[in-house]
């Protein structure tokens, strides 16, 4: 399931308001040749550029359209989730939409295995089997502190947060359309 935010690689190319800012500008009334549509387009790729030379914030690539899970979700639920996503992990908030863990699909598969056993027959909840250890990272930090967690920690993801409350996730794959972006842009 792909959220709602632009892909990847779409967040650090020319976006329509790049487009709509260098339409703005223009004075005279467009009755559009090519030369003129070319130079509207290189302006706008030039605003996508001036993005991608500012190092990048976490704002900059972050999806905001989040699928999350809550701490009260019953773990059948958490389940019916991730069969949805494709996603081996999903962050898990609270009622206030703070950013209170995450659970990895195979948390809930050993759960699965314990369920049998009368001592685990207390866990129903997320809360009660999510992992309350999570590396998160405000809205405002530059994507290169994000590195070593994708490189050598294998994440696949890192939660975005601000005043506690989850605002948004970069993937793996959100980090190398920017870092991508970021070569070409020095070639």
């Amino acid at each position: 399931v792909r959220s709602k935010d632009p892909t990847p690689t779409q967040k650090v190319t020319i976006q329509p308001q790049d487009i709509q800012e260098v339409l703005e500008y223009q004075t005279q009334l467009l009755d559009i040749s090519e030369y003129d549509l070319q130079k509207i387009i290189l302006e706008a790729q030039e605003k996508a550029n001036a993005r991608a030379v500012h190092e990048f914030l976490c704002q900059d690539i972050m999806s905001k359209d989040v699928i999350r899970l809550d701490e009260q979700d019953d773990i059948h639920q958490a389940l019916d989730k991730f069969k949805r996503v494709n996603l081996m992990s999903l962050p898990v908030v609270n009622a206030a939409h703070e950013l209170v863990g995450t659970l990895a699909l195979y948390e809930i598969v050993e759960w699965f295995k314990r369920a049998a056993d009368p001592r685990a027959s207390w866990e129903h909840f997320v809360k009660q089997i999510m992992n309350r250890q999570v590396v998160t990272v405000q809205p405002t930090q530059p994507i290169q502190d994000l590195v070593p967690y994708f490189v050598e920690r294998s994440f696949n993801y890192i939660p975005v947060i601000e005043n506690q409350k989850l605002v948004g996730i970069i993937s793996r794959a959100d980090m190398i359309a920017a870092l991508q972006q970021q070569l070409n842009h020095q070639e």
